[in-house]
């Protein structure tokens, strides 16, 4: 079922534990819909392994993953389109098949490529005759296509989904983020246990939420490092807030970045107790002239203790502390502007007691929790002791938070909440 150009001379060795499903997705690319038209073993599989909510199944000539000189796996640290293989995929959602079709598969990520259990990338694309993958299976209210999808492996160690659940709490709190959705992940029959499907950050990811691609756009990939040139107006930006010879008000601030975003990207970092925080995607909306603006991405080193912080007190993590002083622009507005304007600390008060008595209330968090309890026990996580953790960390962070909120700001604003 794969396009001609991923054909090998080697011969294609299948997991012959996982071919009831094998004959179940040929059946349905086949037209073989009707139940009565599947095999015994068809049928045994769409009983068993689909009992699963949703499931991704991914099929590649293993040339093109295991061989030494161009397969990606055996390469996983390369990067760029030449790196992108073909592939066929099969997404089912409650038992039934939604989208058959041919993409490009690339390895995914920064650190992370080298672990054992890689993320992926997935390209749509009319060169491979593929169907876009429909966004509201992460959206549900949205009929817009994704051309490109991650599928991301979110364990860290005991840990599942706290990428997901730190998406959800920035979007609560009034920051960009994307949307994810979780599928029981294959790649050419081995399971890979539970990922998440993640709305890739791009021009596209813009375009869904402003009805344009106008910005300029750049992506961090790392401490200190931009993917790719840096836009004339971001470079003004630097060159205005690295220049500390001259102060900078909030008034001043306001014309270069949209201080609110900032703001609730500062929360949302701290509050999660994010110890890898400088990521993510900056935008600027040239239709609107707006200011720079920030979309987050990669959460997962939220909510853990560090170093020697037990898990259980892992709600006493710092907050604010390493946002502050380092190199990135971002780290620089805000010290700058904690220590410089007045009327931006009042600023960053208020909003931090609107957050945290209109947004990141109870019924929230709990919903949320709860959410997450029950999505990991129908994907067949049973070890939930984390669950627990992050309830107590919700329970005790926002106390915690208030009061490193208090100190950075050296006692001149007198917050009147929690």
């Amino acid at each position: 079922m794969l396009p001609s150009t991923a054909k090998s001379n080697a011969p294609l060795k299948l997991n012959l534990t996982f071919m009831p499903f094998l004959l179940l997705a040929l059946a349905a690319l086949l037209g073989c819909t009707d139940n009565t038209r599947l095999s015994n073993q068809a049928e045994l599989t769409k009983k068993s392994f689909l009992d699963w909510p949703s499931v991704l199944s991914v099929e590649v000539d293993p040339s093109f993953l295991y061989d030494p000189e161009k397969g990606i796996l055996a390469n996983f640290s390369k990067k760029g389109r030449q790196w992108e293989v073909p592939s066929r995929l099969s997404f089912y959602k409650d038992g039934q098949l939604l989208l058959g079709t041919r993409a490009g598969l690339r390895v995914h990520g920064g650190t992370s490529r080298r672990s054992q259990r890689k993320s992926f990338r997935l390209y749509f694309r009319d060169s491979y005759q593929s169907e876009l993958f429909p966004f509201r299976v992460l959206k549900t209210d949205s009929e817009k296509k994704l051309n490109r999808l991650v599928v991301h492996n979110d364990r860290r160690r005991q840990w599942h989904g706290l990428n997901p659940l730190g998406y959800d709490i920035a979007r609560q709190i009034g920051v960009f983020a994307p949307f994810t959705y979780p599928v029981r992940f294959y790649l050419n029959g081995e399971d890979g246990e539970l990922y998440f499907l993640t709305e890739r950050i791009d021009r596209s990811f813009l375009k869904r939420r402003f009805g344009h691609d106008k910005f300029d756009f750049l992506r961090y990939t790392g401490r200190d490092h931009i993917a790719g040139n840096l836009p004339p107006s971001y470079a003004a930006l630097e060159q205005i807030v690295r220049d500390k010879t001259k102060p900078l008000s909030f008034e001043d601030a306001s014309k270069l970045v949209d201080l609110l975003n900032l703001v609730r990207w500062t929360i949302a970092q701290a509050y999660i107790g994010n110890s890898d925080p400088f990521q993510g995607v900056a935008a600027f909306d040239k239709k609107t002239d707006g200011g720079w603006f920030w979309i987050l991405w990669d959460m997962d080193h939220g909510f853990r203790g560090r170093g020697e912080l037990p898990m259980e007190r892992s709600y006493e993590k710092k907050s604010f502390e390493p946002l502050l002083n380092k190199s990135d622009i971002r780290s620089l507005l805000l010290t700058r502007l904690i220590s410089e304007s007045h009327d931006f600390r009042d600023f960053l008060a208020d909003e931090f007691c609107l957050i945290f008595t209109e947004r990141l209330t109870d019924q929230f968090l709990n919903e949320r929790l709860e959410h997450y309890k029950n999505l990991l026990s129908s994907y067949g996580m049973q070890n939930q002791r984390f669950i627990e953790v992050i309830g107590n960390f919700m329970a005790m962070r926002p106390k915690v938070l208030k009061q490193h909120l208090i100190e950075i700001l050296n006692g001149q604003v007198d917050l009147k909440c929690l």
